[in-house]
């Protein structure tokens, strides 16, 4: 296996799971250091976005098992998705306009 291989593993594999996790261990520090509405929003949008990449990663991954493959995973996994960036831009920009103002 090349190092080219091993990049491409890591860059499909990995990542997708990797960045969202790192996202939503960011927002818990935010939360548990401010307490505010919109620390828990983004951590709830950043929850949804994980929870829809770790659905991709089984759509993608999982050879004939038609439950995972099936309508309703595909979506809840785009309304998670949704909302989830929905909710996480959202709280992001009322957070960061409250910090303005203090």
């Amino acid at each position: 296996m090349t190092i080219v291989d091993l990049m491409h593993h890591f860059v499909q594999d990995a990542m997708p799971i990797a960045v969202p996790l790192c996202v939503v261990v960011g927002a818990a520090l935010l939360w548990r250091r401010t307490r505010r509405a919109s620390a828990v929003v983004q951590l709830v949008g950043s929850t949804l976005i994980l929870y829809a990449m770790i659905v991709n990663q089984f759509w993608w991954h999982s050879n004939g098992l038609d439950a995972v493959r099936s309508e309703p995973v595909r979506i809840s996994m785009d309304i998670a998705m949704f909302l989830g960036f929905l909710l996480f831009a959202v709280s992001y920009l009322l957070y960061a306009v409250r910090q303005l103002r203090i």
